[in-house]
């Protein structure tokens, strides 16, 4: 399993990755949609970033079917979404009005994930 928080920085890296080459990736393909579509599913308590993540996946594959565009057209969008997402994500959890895992509380504890949620480990195959 995975947190909200894991699975944005699992997609950030992907972005990176990809970005390493000469130019950053407009497109995006089945594959790659399947896997995004696996750590989704593997979630455990998906937020309001995963689920429009989520939605913007769901459209995309809807628009394929039944959309005048071209196959590029939609991919292109499709990405631009996902990082429009992703920037407003980091956005505010790099707000001074969140407190970003991990954190030290005043008593010293370090927490790295929200308490009280279970250790499962559970994991994507791509």
């Amino acid at each position: 399993m995975m947190t909200s928080r894991d699975f944005a920085y699992w997609l950030q890296g992907k972005f990176e990755l990809d970005a390493a080459g000469a130019q950053p990736p407009k497109y995006i393909d089945d594959s790659q949609i399947k896997c995004i579509k696996e750590h989704l599913n593997i979630i455990l308590m998906p937020d309001g970033f995963v689920t429009g993540v989520s939605t913007i996946i769901e459209m995309y594959e809807a628009l394929k079917k039944n959309s005048s565009l071209s196959r590029q057209e939609l991919d292109e969008t499709l990405v631009k979404f996902l990082r429009n997402k992703l920037d407003e994500y980091f956005t505010k959890i790099t707000s001074p009005l969140t407190i970003p895992y991990p954190h030290t509380w005043g008593d010293g504890i370090m927490v790295t994930e929200p308490l009280g949620l279970p250790h499962l480990d559970v994991q994507a195959s791509c």
